[in-house]
């Protein structure tokens, strides 16, 4: 193993953050990292004060890359709100068993700092879906509901181990959107 100190802090984060997705986050720790990234753990230092300053940049990298990131890029690609929806389940059903949210939401069950990034993600998520049902014609009241009724149709994506297929899975989205939209 060669020490790199050229491994920087985003490949650091990488690594971590795919240890997280596949294994949870007892399994973050530096040796295990370095070793994924072939240098050895000296090298952590160059980048990160210890252990807490890694799992705190973890968290920081998935509350900008899962909220603000995520919406902005939704809200770039159409002005259309019900577009704007379709494309957010069409995301999360493509993209969703690969997302970190599920490690997440585990390391919040026991962590406090990653339970308030969650909280700050989850409250953006909401307040963004609520102001697409408003943009599309419906009442704070009705876009309340309509908005948390979304919410948790897609985190139970991440949840579901189901059988269905991709165009099943989209096939549901379409349908699911269309009572939501009604």
């Amino acid at each position: 193993m060669v020490d790199n100190a050229s491994q920087g802090p985003a490949s650091w984060l990488r690594a971590a953050l795919q240890m997280l997705r596949s294994e949870g986050i007892e399994a973050v720790r530096i040796e295990r990292v370095a070793r994924a990234l072939g240098v050895t753990k000296g090298s952590f230092y160059w980048h990160f004060r210890d252990h807490d300053a890694l799992l705190a940049a973890m968290l920081a990298e998935w509350e900008r890359r899962a909220g603000r990131a995520f919406l902005d890029r939704l809200d770039a690609a159409s002005a259309d709100p019900v577009e704007r929806l379709r494309l957010l389940f069409e995301t999360v059903i493509r993209e969703g068993r690969g997302a970190l949210d599920p490690a997440i939401r585990a390391w919040a069950l026991h962590d406090v700092r990653a339970g308030e990034a969650l909280a700050r993600v989850d409250r953006l998520r909401l307040d963004w879906l609520d102001g697409l049902f408003r943009e599309a014609g419906f009442g704070p009241a009705d876009s309340l509901v309509r908005s948390r009724l979304a919410y948790f149709a897609l985190l139970g994506e991440h949840g579901l181990k189901s059988a269905e297929d991709l165009a099943e899975r989209l096939g549901f989205a379409k349908k699911s959107l269309q009572l939501l939209t009604r």
